[in-house]
C-alpha cells in the first residue's frame, strides 16, 4: 500500500473534503473552516469541487498531551 503523504515528485495527493475529514476524524465543515482560516490549502477543481492535500490534512491532526501523558 502507498504511503499517505505525497508522491516522490512533491505533487500533492488531492482528496475530497469528505475523505479528508474522515481520515483525521473531524466534520467536513471543520476542514472548510480550516481552509477559510488559511490553516489548510484548498484546491478548486472546476466550478464546485474542492480538494485538499492528504498529507496536509494529516499534518494538522497533531497529538496533544493529557494529564497522564508527560509529552
Amino acid at each position: 500500500m502507498k504511503k499517505h503523504d505525497r508522491s516522490g515528485s512533491g505533487t500533492p495527493v488531492l482528496i475530497s473534503i469528505q475523505k479528508g475529514a474522515e481520515l483525521v476524524g473531524v466534520h467536513p465543515r471543520t476542514l472548510r473552516r480550516w481552509i477559510a482560516e488559511g490553516r489548510l490549502t484548498g484546491y478548486r477543481l472546476g466550478s464546485r469541487a474542492i480538494r485538499v492535500d492528504k498529507g496536509e490534512c494529516f499534518s494538522l491532526a497533531q497529538p496533544f498531551a493529557t494529564a497522564g501523558d508527560p509529552r
